[in-house]
């Protein structure tokens, strides 16, 4: 048995499959964004840069190869509401995992800077801040606590979404784990705690 299939019939069959190609593509493109972006639903967003710098020592005879580490984290939810009369702290909880052997540690340098970006500050109100290391687990692991204080103001402080900044934290020294490694692979973990003081 032959079928016959005329030339506008073929024209539709044609155009009807084309559009369900179309379609199909569109929905495995949308399933891979979605794939490569899982943690944009929470809103966290961390971003790291380790770096390294030439030194020479004892009088320019010695070269050694100096890393360091900058973290950079906008904080999850997505707003910081601080109430009236109130203060609230903003704890940030980072733990540094090395992929690289060696004898790697997280130490502040001479100029590790603490610092918070965020959108506008009210008058009356203040931000203060302070970073601690923990030299119980190796030097790996360190905390940040900013405190937004609208203790004088009757009127609630919205924050936004905050970035904190912490750049220049002293990793080691090349020469002490091995001369050709390269830059060491690192992996860092935020753990973010919010607390809030009012009267």
């Amino acid at each position: 048995m032959k079928i016959k299939i005329g030339r506008k019939t073929l024209k539709l069959l044609s155009i009807g499959a084309i559009i369900g190609i179309l379609v199909t593509l569109s929905l495995v493109y949308a399933q891979l964004i979605f794939l490569r972006h899982p943690t944009g639903i929470e809103g966290n967003t961390t971003i790291i840069r380790v770096y390294r710098s030439i030194r020479y020592l004892y009088g320019g005879e010695e070269k050694v190869t100096v890393y360091y580490l900058d973290v950079q984290h906008r904080i999850y939810p997505d707003s910081i509401e601080v109430p009236a009369n109130s203060i609230v702290y903003l704890t940030l909880d980072f733990t540094v995992n090395f992929g690289t052997s060696g004898d790697w540690n997280v130490t502040p340098s001479d100029w590790t800077e603490l610092t918070v970006d965020m959108p506008r500050m009210p008058s009356n109100c203040s931000i203060e801040s302070v970073l601690y290391f923990n030299s119980f687990s190796d030097n790996r692991e360190f905390w940040a606590t900013i405190t937004f204080n609208n203790w004088l103001n009757d009127e609630p402080w919205n924050v936004g979404r905050p970035l904190v900044k912490i750049l220049g934290l002293y990793l080691g020294i090349a020469d002490e784990v091995g001369a050709n490694i390269g830059t060491p692979e690192v992996d860092v973990f935020v753990e973010t705690h919010i607390t809030i003081s009012t009267p």
